[in-house]
């Protein structure tokens, strides 16, 4: 195993929007930022597969108003290729899916908007991502591999009102779920890959530095 090193992160930002008045619609809006900021990742706890955790959201630009979304990773698969994913000599698939869920509990009934961020990121070197965050290289057992980032959006956004997301302490009104697939092109045996979920917000009011970040959720596609 490797010593970790720092991690690079490609930022895919993407908006969330709750009306929480009742009534309303929840509206969303995408956006890319090009980039990378490195994170040190000594200590760095990582969640599991169909394990449900808290992170908490900060609304309208207001550190003092909070909310806290449901982040979830699912259906991690390696595999050396399908219907969507070609096959390459020396090289597997490692896919997972990842939702973030927003629902209407926060006892602030006034808040407008909270953001999230979805990122990928490489555990063992400080890379640049290239071709607008789709490749990176990387160095597995003395040999420089390219790595290629497959992104899929399966829901932008959906407004729930399911029975089991009572369990969240949410009525099932204004629930919004966001999902996504993330693939990446590996090396055969290759674990370094990262994604995860971090509060857009929380990193605009501490200078866009990634490292003074408080509310991550990382996980790595081992």
């Amino acid at each position: 195993m490797m010593k970790t090193k720092a991690l690079t992160m490609l930022l895919s930002a993407c908006l969330i929007v709750i009306m929480t008045a009742c009534g309303q619609v929840a509206e969303t809006s995408g956006s890319t930022e090009d980039g990378h900021v490195a994170a040190k990742l000594e200590g760095t706890e990582f969640v599991k597969a169909d394990t449900v955790t808290d992170m908490k959201m900060i609304l309208d630009n207001n550190p003092d108003k909070t909310n806290i979304a449901k982040v979830w990773f699912d259906n991690y698969r390696i595999f050396d290729s399908d219907e969507t994913h070609a096959a390459k000599d020396g090289y597997e698939w490692r896919s997972v899916d990842m939702h973030i869920a927003v629902g209407d509990d926060s006892e602030y009934k006034t808040w407008t908007s909270c953001h999230e961020s979805n990122f990928v990121g490489e555990y063992y070197q400080d890379n640049d991502w290239e071709n607008d965050g789709k490749t990176v290289t990387v160095n597995f057992n003395g040999k420089d591999y390219t790595c290629e980032q497959v992104f899929t959006v399966l829901n932008e956004e959906r407004d729930v009102s399911r029975p089991d997301y009572k369990k969240y302490g949410w009525s099932g009104e204004g629930v919004c779920i966001f999902e996504y697939n993330e693939a990446f092109l590996v090396p055969k045996g290759f674990d370094g890959m990262i994604v995860g979920f971090y509060d857009t917000t929380e990193y605009e009011l501490k200078n866009r530095d990634f490292d003074a970040l408080e509310h991550i959720v990382y996980f790595r596609l081992d």
